[in-house]
């Protein structure tokens, strides 16, 4: 079963505001996760990342739509290190 950011919130895993970017076919993209789990991209709030992930990908192509996308895998955070990371391992339990 799939993880909702909003869990991750609840659980202390993501501490909001958590900043997300991704460069994508030459163009960097910045998004950001908010309080109620929503990801904020270009001025508007999607309830996921692959939504936001969604419209950053139909903003690089120029596309009227768009495709569907893994916002998980899409989008990158810093981690402490300052290593650019998949959000995606922020659902995987640790060892």
């Amino acid at each position: 079963m799939a993880t909702a950011l909003r869990e991750l919130i609840e659980s202390g895993t993501i501490k909001p505001p958590l900043d997300l970017e991704r460069t994508y076919k030459g163009q960097r993209f910045t998004a950001r996760v908010e309080e109620d789990g929503s990801v904020s991209f270009d001025g508007e709030r999607y309830n996921s990342p692959s939504v936001a992930g969604a419209m950053a990908r139909a903003k690089a192509l120029k596309a009227s739509s768009y495709q569907a996308t893994n916002g998980w895998v899409f989008w990158r955070f810093k981690d402490k290190q300052g290593k650019l990371m998949p959000l995606d391992v922020l659902r995987k339990p640790l060892p």
